[in-house]
């Protein structure tokens, strides 16, 4: 891995209750590399539109955004495999991962997540 650094920040919007922004500053040392941010939840994902998902819980529904000229997110369901999960989870999880679309020697990545229902991204 050619990975020099990593630095990430997330910031709490006082200012726009339950706003939360999430950003990866990557680096690579010696070529264009490639980034990718997996989440995984219980409920499920669904594409919202263009730079945009919605992640649906038992609790609410949380809005993920970010910058479709920079990043593509690919959204599945999988079988875990792990038996300490399924136990509390159950045998599957959705996933949305996203990706970099091209390589890149350095990248800043943001994630925006909006609450959907009223309450706040940081569950108050």
């Amino acid at each position: 891995a050619d990975l020099e650094s990593l630095q990430r920040r997330v910031m709490l919007d006082k200012r726009a209750p339950g706003r939360v922004e999430l950003t990866d500053s990557v680096r690579f040392a010696t070529r264009p590399g490639s980034y990718e941010l997996p989440l995984y939840t219980v409920g499920a994902f669904g594409q919202a539109g263009s730079g945009s998902v919605v992640v649906q819980g038992a609790a609410g529904a949380l809005e993920v955004r970010w910058d479709p000229a920079q990043l593509e997110a690919v959204v599945e369901r999988f079988e875990h495999g792990d038996d300490a999960l399924a136990q509390r989870f159950g045998p599957a999880l959705s996933r949305c991962t996203f990706r970099l679309k091209k390589p890149a020697r350095t990248a800043e990545v943001r994630l925006t997540f909006l609450p959907r229902d009223g309450r706040s991204a940081t569950g108050a």
